[in-house]
Parts: C-alpha cells; sequence; structure tokens
C-alpha cells in the first residue's frame, strides 16, 4: 500500500470515528435532558400535593380529635350519678361534635384536591380513611342521640379504625410526594 492510499485510508478511519463519536455524545446528551426534565417535572408536581396532602391530614386530625374529646365526655358519664352532670358531659360531646361538623366543608374541599392530586394509591387512602372517620363520627352521634345500645361498645372499634385509615393515608401520602418520578 502506498503511503498516498494509507492517507486517505487514515483519514476515513479518523472522520468516520469522530462522527461515531459525535452520534453517541448527542445520544446522551438527549438522554439526559430528557432525565432533566423528567426530574424537573416531578419535583414541580411534588410541591403542590405534597402541600393539599399535609392540609388534608391537618384538617382531618382536627375533625378526629374533636370526635375523639366528644367520645371521651361521654365515657365521662357512666362514671356520674347526678343527672344535672351526666347531661352537662352530654352537652359537652354535643358541642365537640358541631365543631367537627363545621369543619366538614374544608374536610370535603381538600379531600377533592387530594382526588385531583392523586395518583390512586392516595386516593384509595383518602376514600378508606374519610369512611371510617365518618363511622366513627356516626356511633359519637348515635350514642349522643341514644345513650343506651350498641353505640357505647362501637366507639373504640370505630376509633381504632379511624385512627388506622389515617396513619395509613399519611404513610401513602408520603410515599407519593417523595417519591422521585424516575423509573
Amino acid at each position: 500500500m502506498d503511503s498516498g492510499t494509507a492517507a486517505v485510508l487514515g483519514a476515513a478511519v479518523g472522520a468516520v470515528g469522530t462522527g461515531a463519536a459525535g452520534v453517541v455524545t448527542a445520544l446522551f446528551a438527549r438522554s439526559q435532558a430528557r432525565f432533566q426534565i423528567t426530574a424537573e417535572h416531578a419535583r414541580i408536581s411534588r410541591e403542590p400535593r405534597k402541600a393539599t396532602y399535609v392540609a388534608y391530614a391537618e384538617i382531618s386530625q382536627r375533625i378526629y380529635d374533636k370526635i375523639h374529646m366528644a367520645e371521651n365526655e361521654l365515657g365521662l358519664i357512666e362514671s356520674s350519678q347526678q343527672p344535672e352532670e351526666q347531661q352537662y358531659y352530654i352537652d359537652a360531646a354535643r358541642v365537640l361534635y358541631a365543631e367537627a361538623e363545621e369543619l366538614e366543608p374544608e374536610w370535603e374541599h381538600l379531600q377533592a384536591k387530594v382526588y385531583i392530586e392523586g395518583p390512586d394509591e392516595v386516593i384509595s387512602a383518602a376514600v378508606d380513611y374519610s369512611s371510617e372517620l365518618i363511622n366513627f363520627m356516626h356511633t359519637v352521634l348515635g350514642s349522643i342521640l341514644e345513650r343506651e345500645g350498641e353505640w357505647r361498645t362501637l366507639l373504640s372499634d370505630m376509633r381504632r379504625k379511624a385512627y388506622r385509615e389515617y396513619l395509613k393515608f399519611l404513610r401513602v401520602a408520603s410515599a407519593a410526594a417523595n417519591a422521585d418520578g424516575l423509573k
């Protein structure tokens, strides 16, 4: 092979190698750009979700606390022998229940926001929690209205179920809020 052919062949191999390196670099840069866009999108969507989940959890806890305090007032009835004192506890439970009911419109609004933000696992946890909290509320109301009957025996079970679902919502919402969105 003469030196001219070798020079042309060497230049061709060099040009092909440089071109291939450029193509690989461009593909890697494109992949990196997609990854960065996906990461940025996940970060941007994470903050509103987190704020919605926190607001929903806070209002839910306020309602739960009011209902739990009403349950505690009802529990004091059994230790009292005086009808006036018993009526005081019933009235206190009614006030606490009414305060919880006043929070319901805000709670329902935030629940709707949770449904919009998603994802499905969080929506499911919110539905389960709201169902158990409403059951607990209805049991407390039944116990306020009807001092005798099975209401009293159901209260602690309803409270525990509601709280268990609340913790489940917190776990699922935390996982969704902290997910990086990168698979």
